[in-house]
């Protein structure tokens, strides 16, 4: 089964209610849905908006439209998704959808959705290399891959943009990019702002009366009667959003410079990397345990905790330019009563860059329960690390300080 999940809300910063303004008059988002629903691909469409009380008029939309609607977070956007997702159990490839994109073509969503199934994608866009006007954005992925990114994805980015972590690691997921004929990436047939909403009004006011499914090829001709709008709001970035978002995430790295970073669950393949950091000799003067290990001493150990329900482990790593991820460290948690104790290594090559703050600061967020952390006297990076993520030094003892996350 194939579920188109159209996401909206109503408390746009830059275009305030946007979806419900008024074209030709009905609500914005109503015309998207009646676009949607042309598509021959999709089986069941459900508009997910969130708890918020602004966006009550969606729900009342999408009940007059004769779709359902599911409510969640207003920002973990992510999470939102997969309560609507589990809505339907049979579900096996979703179709994401945005309500800034009135204009969307049917026939595009099609084809995206044939081009995934064919090539067995895990994730298949018409954005990866933008080649369509932006606002004819269409997302398709399996069910199995977006469980995983809401299970796995700690950035607000990653959450805030539901398929973030998943087109980020072209190594993990197969991803396939649906591309135009023509590359018509530089216009802009969005709604973000009010020159956005002023094209799309005049777009429906010249087409819908005549050929109320008209496409993406009848804008084309649109414009070339009336060439002076097709740069009527070129001016606007694409993904102004996004970038907004992706700067929170690196706001926090200390060279000022992009880093992004995932979280992957380690698995035995990296046991020589893990046991070589380990080994290193600064690692070993930090630990508590300071013995070298040997390789069937670190085997048996990675095997008990990848078994172990009470442990969590994480490589960590930085997406750099041309999608190549790096390593830079793990994080571990242990359950220990009521509490989760984490503790981290940086890996050598990646200290002395800020990563090491970033990657403990996001490691916080992995656990929803009291957070401790116990680090050596004398391990000085580690406890500024500690202090920069919220923790506070409650007690030492011996040769040991232990800490708490506020």
């Amino acid at each position: 089964m194939i579920l188109g999940i159209l996401q909206a809300r109503c408390s746009s910063s830059r275009l305030p209610n946007k979806v419900m303004l008024p074209i030709l008059g009905r609500p914005m988002l109503e015309l998207e849905i009646e676009r949607i629903k042309r598509s021959k691909k999709i089986d069941e469409l459900i508009l997910a908006t969130s708890t918020d009380t602004k966006d009550d008029a969606l729900e009342k939309l999408a009940k007059v439209n004769n779709i359902k609607c599911y409510r969640g977070s207003l920002d973990d956007v992510l999470d939102r998704f997969m309560g609507a997702i589990k809505l339907w159990p049979t579900a096996t490839h979703i179709v994401r959808l945005t309500g800034d994109c009135p204009l969307i073509d049917s026939a595009i969503i099609d084809q995206v959705i044939d081009l995934h199934l064919a090539n067995d994608n895990d994730y298949t866009s018409n954005t990866l290399e933008p080649t369509y006007p932006d606002g004819l954005d269409v997302e398709v992925f399996k069910r199995e891959c977006i469980e995983q990114a809401a299970n796995e994805a700690t950035l607000k980015s990653q959450r805030e943009h539901v398929t973030l972590f998943i087109h980020q690691q072209p190594k993990k997921y197969k991803l396939g990019c649906l591309k135009n004929d023509t590359d018509l990436s530089a216009l802009r047939w969005t709604v973000d702002e009010p020159e956005d909403f002023r094209l799309v009004t005049r777009i429906f006011d010249g087409l819908y009366g005549t050929k109320s499914n008209f496409s993406k090829a009848d804008i084309v001709e649109f414009f070339k009667l009336n060439p002076a709008l097709e740069q009527f709001n070129s001016h606007h970035k694409r993904n102004a959003g996004l970038a907004l978002s992706l700067q929170d995430d690196f706001s926090l790295s200390r060279t000022g410079e992009p880093k992004t970073l995932i979280f992957r669950k380690v698995t035995i393949r990296d046991l020589d990397l893990l046991l070589e950091w380990r080994n290193d000799l600064a690692t070993q003067l930090a630990s508590i345990s300071s013995a070298p290990v040997s390789r069937s001493e670190h085997q048996q150990w990675l095997q008990t905790s990848l078994t172990s329900h009470n442990r969590q482990l994480y490589i960590v790593e930085e997406i750099r330019p041309l999608a190549n991820h790096v390593p830079i460290g793990t994080i571990r948690l242990d359950k220990r009563e009521n509490e989760w104790e984490l503790s981290w290594t940086v890996a050598p090559q990646a200290r002395g860059k800020g990563l090491g703050k970033l990657m403990v600061v996001q490691a916080t967020r992995l656990i929803d329960e009291p957070l401790v952390a116990v680090i050596k006297k004398s391990n000085y990076p580690s406890a500024r690390i500690a202090e920069f993520a919220g923790f506070k030094l409650i007690e030492t003892r011996g040769d040991l300080t232990h800490w708490k996350k506020l």
